[in-house]
């Protein structure tokens, strides 16, 4: 048996009661651990199946490719199972767990399931470690032109408005943050932006890790595509790509690209770029994606006619496939929504809250640009700020309690933070040059 300490002891009643489903009669020699008559009867169960179009009997799964390798021999614990205390054998593999509950009905007696630490660390390695770690607490990134040039670089604050920071290198051309891969681990973090420190010209996709060294993620623009780079995909002219928001799980990214008919849609990828998928096909133009916090439905902003719109989807996947060797993905977008449905006013920049239940963007139906939060599902709009210049591009801090927005109420823009009713809004930056594009946590 094993305790919550890590303790281990002999239990002899289940010792001897279940000596016979519980004898270790596998000996794996790539991790070195022993699997158990019980769960070994699990993993080899024969049935019915079908090979090559013919019904036969065999293998009912190959267990490797399922569960993975076991990282553990079996261990008696004491588990609340449906507010009932139980003694339960657990085994961890790599990817899944199983458990053997004898007091359960004889079906449900081996159990198999997706949880656990280390299934966390397999699926998610880019996330931290979560058991081990903080609650993340994300900075304020930014764009600035207070170098005294006339292209956008990129810096970080605390919340306070200090510590603030340029991110990669001074470079001649205009650098833009939009999103922050977020993790329990410092280290791991990484800030996802377009730049047109390719060709001067074009924006692309660039990520800077926790030490601000970049990485491109795109090469949409004509120059030349360096070996071991992803496949970009099929590109009709040199283009732009801008606007990348990383997936919550930290796997993938929506963005904006006008490389088919030079007309913005909506994109997916991998988070390296890889196997890019065109969500949005009609003759609008989209831009600023985001995602809402489970990542099953996407949120954007669209031109169609004369005004911008918000808009919502369900995200599908026909194929999703990430395995380092063949990344390939194709998905679509179903279920589309027109969440603001204006004729009169634009309504740009939608973020979607941590906890996915809200939205907060930018309309200017008040005469000038403002900050409004609405629900997920379009409704309850809700006026936040009430200004002589114009607020825009609000983005959430990881808590959700707080939103970052810019603002030119002063003259010209700088980044500022507000609670969720629009109270207790506090100017962080004030300088001669335009500070914008502000991307907090969500």
């Amino acid at each position: 048996m094993i305790d919550k300490a890590g303790n281990r002891s002999t239990n002899e009643s289940l010792l001897n009661t279940y000596r016979d489903q519980t004898k270790l009669v596998v000996y794996n020699t790539v991790t070195g651990h022993n699997i158990p008559q019980v769960f070994w009867n699990f993993l080899n169960r024969e049935g019915a199946i079908i090979v090559n179009g013919q019904r036969t009997t065999g293998p009912i799964v190959d267990w490797v490719s399922a569960m993975g390798y076991p990282i553990t021999d079996p261990y008696w614990v004491r588990a609340k199972v449906g507010g009932v205390e139980k003694d339960v054998l657990v085994q961890l593999f790599e990817r899944r767990i199983l458990t053997y509950t004898p007091s359960n009905d004889a079906a449900y007696q081996v159990e198999m399931g997706n949880v656990g630490q280390h299934y966390f660390q397999w699926r998610y390695p880019q996330l931290g470690t979560p058991w081990d770690s903080a609650q993340p607490s994300m900075k304020i990134a930014f764009g600035s032109k207070r170098d005294g040039g006339s292209e956008w670089d990129t810096y970080t604050m605390d919340e306070s408005g200090t510590s603030v920071a340029i991110v990669g290198s001074n470079v001649s051309q205009e650098t833009v943050p939009y999103s922050w891969l977020r993790s329990w681990s410092p280290t791991k973090v990484k800030l996802y932006g377009d730049s047109r420190r390719g060709d001067g010209a074009h924006r692309q996709i660039w990520a800077f890790d926790s030490e601000g060294n970049a990485t491109r993620i795109t090469y949409t623009d004509g120059t030349p595509v360096p070996p071991n780079v992803p496949y970009q995909g099929y590109i009709a002219q040199p283009s732009n790509d801008f606007n990348p928001s990383v997936s919550p799980d930290g796997k993938k990214l929506l963005f904006a690209s006008d490389r088919l008919g030079g007309v913005p849609q909506i994109f997916i990828s991998y988070a390296d770029g890889s196997s890019p998928v065109q969500l949005t096909t009609d003759s609008c133009s989209h831009e600023t994606p985001t995602w809402s916090s489970d990542g099953r439905q996407i949120f954007w902003a669209a031109h169609c006619g004369d005004k911008y719109n918000i808009y919502r989807a369900d995200l599908q996947y026909q194929t999703d496939s990430p395995s380092d060797y063949g990344k390939y993905m194709y998905a679509q977008v179903a279920n589309i929504v027109n969440l603001t449905n204006s004729t009169t006013s634009d309504n740009r920049f939608p973020r979607v809250s941590p906890d996915g239940s809200k939205i907060v963007f930018t309309t200017n139906r008040d005469g000038n640009y403002e900050i409004y939060l609405m629900n997920a599902d379009g409704s309850g709009q809700t006026r936040l700020t009430s200004s002589s210049g114009d607020d825009m591009a609000p983005s959430w801090k990881l808590d959700g309690s707080r939103i970052a927005f810019d603002s030119n109420r002063d003259g010209n823009w700088n980044v500022y933070t507000m609670k969720l009713d629009g109270s207790g809004q506090s100017q962080l930056t004030n300088n001669a040059a335009d500070d914008r594009w502000s991307v907090w946590g969500q």
